[in-house]
């Protein structure tokens, strides 16, 4: 899974948006019952997934559940909580905590203070998600409102993610959504997303192409390429380094491929690029 085998806490930095706040994330790894010595409460919101191991999860309500691999755990602010496991187990997880008012109207209209464990299953599908917005370790405002919108979407996602009546349409989107956010470095597990729309792989890469019109290859393709346009505005890399990222040989293969999607070379998307910036700041 490619996760630190100790305890990690990464520090955003304190900005504040129109979609909320970020405060940590991280990944906690323990063989103890630490989390089972007390109740505590936070100040911020809490998404937790739990990658290997497992134990109990219990909170002010009387709640007490066993919970393990895929499972996610959700706390709100000032929200009396305990999870961790017996002592001599095993607890991995990996965690993002975010704060403001956008939250507090998501929870509300979504109803997710009526619930605190999701079993999301499928973890590998899942991690990648987590993974996208712990590594994304944002330095401005820009980049904080993109980090937001990921935990937006992934708060959306799990509110509807263990429901039964999923149609086959939304399994396919869910689908799309694991392509897009998965990083760069990682490459597609094609069966497994398959399985998880209860199909062999043929079958659902036909159900795909015929329900976005366009092959899963090529929409991963596409979805990386249009990354890198995205870091391209924000950083000034070489196309031999943006190519190490994004799994090409060389600069040559990665120009290549940038023009097949982009329609243009990356030479010229970054002069088109920096032509728009400076008609911004001029008008």
């Amino acid at each position: 899974m490619d996760l630190p085998l100790e305890p990690e806490i990464y520090h955003w930095i304190d900005t504040p948006t129109p979609l909320g706040a970020l405060n940590y994330a991280g990944v906690f790894v323990t063989q103890e019952d630490w989390g089972l010595r007390h109740m505590r409460s936070l100040e911020f919101y809490s998404l937790a997934l739990i990658v290997s191991g497992g134990g109990i999860y219990r909170d002010e309500t009387g709640v007490e559940i066993e919970v393990g691999v895929g499972d996610c755990i959700f706390v709100e602010p000032g929200f009396s909580h305990q999870y961790g496991c017996q002592s001599g187990g095993d607890w991995r997880e990996i965690y993002v905590c975010f704060s403001g008012a956008a939250f507090d109207r998501w929870v509300e209209r979504a109803r997710l203070n009526d619930r605190h464990v999701f079993h999301l299953g499928g973890v590998d599908l899942w991690l990648p998600r987590w993974k996208r917005i712990t590594n994304s370790r944002p330095r401005n405002f820009s980049e904080a409102v993109i980090t937001l919108s990921d935990i937006h979407l992934l708060i959306n996602h799990i509110a509807v993610a263990d429901r039964v009546d999923w149609s086959f349409e939304e399994q396919m989107e869910a689908s799309k959504q694991h392509l897009q956010s998965l990083p760069p470095e990682e490459q597609p597990n094609w069966e497994l997303l398959a399985k998880e729309c209860g199909c062999s792989y043929e079958t659902w890469r036909k159900a795909f192409v015929k329900q976005f019109e366009i092959s899963p290859t090529r929409y991963r393709r596409t979805a990386l390429m249009r990354q890198a346009g995205r870091i391209m505005t924000r950083y000034t890399l070489s196309n031999d380094e943006l190519a190490s990222q994004f799994g090409c040989s060389d600069g040559f293969h990665f120009s290549k491929l940038f023009k097949s999607v982009m329609g243009v070379t990356p030479q010229l998307y970054r002069k088109q690029v920096m032509t728009s910036v400076g008609n911004d700041l001029t008008n």
